[in-house]
């Protein structure tokens, strides 16, 4: 898999969220991660909701794919609500 994201909005989601979008990036490769359309945000572009667990925690990513690459648009520690979306797809 490759990733890309812009480092401005790593910067800032580091500082928002406490995630680096390298962390993220690892979460991709849990094989019980969840994956979801985003109605919502899917206007412009057709984005995607990760739920997977990274080395530290478990963890929800926002992302598109672009030319075969996966762009990380942000990423925070999983919620309540995500943490049994989580735990209810992989029972």
């Amino acid at each position: 898999m490759e990733f890309e994201w812009d480092e401005a909005k790593n910067a800032e989601n580091t500082k928002k969220h406490g995630v680096d979008f390298h962390e993220a990036a690892i979460a991709f490769y849990d094989e019980n991660a969840v994956v979801l359309f985003d109605d919502v945000n899917s206007a412009e572009e057709v984005r995607y909701q990760l739920i997977a667990v990274s080395p530290n925690r478990l963890l929800f990513v926002s992302y598109t794919e672009r030319f075969e690459r996966i762009r990380i648009i942000s990423a925070r520690k999983a919620n309540a609500r995500h943490t049994r979306i989580y735990n209810e797809f992989n029972k």
